[in-house]
């Protein structure tokens, strides 16, 4: 029994760093930002998900709430106040995917979610879409998955000074639990969608026509999500063929939740549930986009990503030279530290390494370096200030999101003198300049 709690223990709480659920947060949040906000604009044609705004139109005669709206009340909104519930949810999932104000956009994609994803369930079907990335939504709520890979951990770095290395990396369970519950409801809902096919219709599930007639009916039955072939009609014809199709997909539903205690079968198991969902797409139409992209939650996230960085990472493309006595500097570092996930920068205080900077770039002048951050390239290239920060933008992964700012019209001049504005304010009070400043010696 102690071993048996000590695996369970184990399961939901093995010790993790926060960047695998900090990703998790962007793959959910970031690819359904772009699923429900930009690929229908773009793509219209391709009819990923129907416009929520447009139920707020359809007649009352039709309005049967289910017992969730029933419960609390909700009504049919107008449409324009469901299109004003819908930007303002779209917008949440974009903060949820650059983590800004993490706990309050996770909370409200969330709570606007319920009505949104509900709605269409209120006029006499029920659609099952989005029923595990309302789940997602949920439990993301209540974790703490703005701790790694958010601007909310970046703005934490630029008050606190303590940038990635700056500090022991936290490790804790809190980082664990919410991606293993988010893996346990997803094999909940494959393993009852294969109870209840077994329950209502037994072994003729298989045996029977069932199969054959919902492949039929897809190519004859016009609806927005049309199938992407007509492979389904060849399939009706070889009766082994849908036989085959329907014990397929039964025994993957039955088999999910040994996703959960057997790595080795979650290898097989997760790429073989993504095949299902887009076999649906290909032959019956309904496509389950949103219950594909959740598959990858089961990756390791963070070991994929830093196998993807480690062959880029540790050639050293700058030497930033800063003052180290200034705390305002020595923040704007740990950022850059934080920004600096392939390494590529290396960071030199000119306060107390300056005898080792004078001897590698004898060309520079610590009053300068204690005045203005320098950025000296490997080509040997020196930038200073503002212009600085633009070469480094370059070299930075995350700092390439910033670059249309520094090239925009008017940029750098607006650059320069906000730049200057705060060096020259930032030498008072505890970011005095060090007295030996002028004197060519190491200042401790």
């Amino acid at each position: 029994m102690k071993s048996l709690a000590q695996k369970w223990d184990h399961f939901w709480f093995e010790p993790a760093t926060a960047d695998n659920l900090g990703l998790a947060r962007i793959l959910v949040y970031g690819s359904m930002a772009i699923f429900y906000f930009v690929t229908p604009y773009l793509f219209p044609a391709w009819g990923w998900h129907e416009t929520f705004n447009e139920w707020g139109g359809v007649s009352l005669v039709f309005w049967k709430p289910i017992w969730l709206f029933r419960t609390l009340h909700l009504p049919l909104l107008s449409t324009q106040t469901i299109s004003a519930m819908d930007a303002v949810w779209k917008l949440s999932l974009v903060l949820g995917a650059i983590g800004l104000f993490t706990r309050f956009s996770t909370a409200v994609s969330f709570i606007l979610s319920i009505y949104l994803f509900g709605l269409p369930n209120n006029f006499g079907k029920t659609h099952h879409l989005e029923i595990l990335l309302l789940w997602t939504f949920l439990i993301m709520t209540f974790s703490q998955c703005g701790d790694s890979w958010s601007i909310d951990r970046l703005i934490k770095t630029a008050r606190t000074g303590t940038g990635r290395g700056s500090e022991p990396r936290k490790i804790s369970g809190e980082y664990t639990w919410p991606i293993r519950l988010i893996w346990v409801v997803m094999a909940m809902i494959y393993f009852e969608a294969g109870v209840s096919k077994l329950r209502h219709s037994g072994i003729e599930w298989v045996t029977g026509s069932a199969m054959a007639f919902f492949l039929q009916r897809a190519q004859y039955h016009v609806t927005d999500a049309e199938p992407l072939a007509n492979w389904g009609l060849w399939m009706t014809r070889h009766a082994w063929a849908s036989h085959l199709l329907a014990g397929m997909g039964l025994s993957l539903e039955l088999s999910y939740p040994l996703a959960l205690f057997s790595r080795r079968l979650r290898w097989i198991i997760m790429p073989s549930g993504m095949l299902m969902q887009a076999g649906i797409a290909v032959l019956m139409g309904p496509n389950f986009y949103q219950m594909m992209l959740c598959q990858l939650l089961w990756l390791p996230l963070d070991k994929i990503v830093d196998g993807i960085l480690t062959p880029f990472s540790g050639k050293k493309k700058y030497a930033v030279i800063f003052d180290g006595s200034c705390g305002l500097c020595k923040k704007t570092i740990a950022v850059v530290k934080s920004l600096d996930l392939l390494s590529h920068v290396e960071y030199l205080d000119a306060v107390h390494r300056w005898p080792e900077i004078q001897s590698r770039f004898p060309n520079l002048d610590r009053d300068r370096c204690l005045e203005d951050m320098h950025a000296v390239s490997s080509a040997g290239k020196t930038r200073v200030g503002f212009d600085a920060y633009k070469g480094l933008a370059w070299v930075l992964p995350l700092g390439w999101l910033t670059l249309p700012v520094f090239y925009f019209p008017g940029a750098l001049l607006a650059g320069n003198r906000i730049y200057r504005m705060v060096a020259d304010g930032r030498h008072n009070g505890t970011c005095a300049l060090p007295t030996s400043v002028g004197s060519g010696r190491d200042a401790e």
